[in-house]
């Protein structure tokens, strides 16, 4: 699964309350959301973050394993 979590770290490190993301910077409430209950965001929100927060990619999303995914399947060797 996709973690937000250094999302909210680096909005804390920066000062940057949500509502200054929406007022001033044109993040909908409905990408907050998303983010908040760890939705799907396009690449697109990804890169308005990256520029607005000044991070990487890295900095503000992180894969986390499901408890499921702990066998590869065949078709998952083949992406390798």
């Amino acid at each position: 699964m996709i973690s937000y979590d250094g999302f909210w770290k680096v909005l804390k490190e920066r000062g940057i309350s949500q509502y200054k993301l929406i007022m001033q910077h044109g993040v909908s409430n409905s990408q907050l959301n998303h983010i908040r209950k760890g939705g799907h965001i396009t690449t697109a929100t990804i890169n308005k973050l990256c520029k607005l927060l000044d991070c990487e990619i890295g900095d503000i999303v992180a894969y986390v394993p499901d408890g499921d995914e702990t066998e590869e399947t065949d078709e998952d060797e083949g992406m390798q």
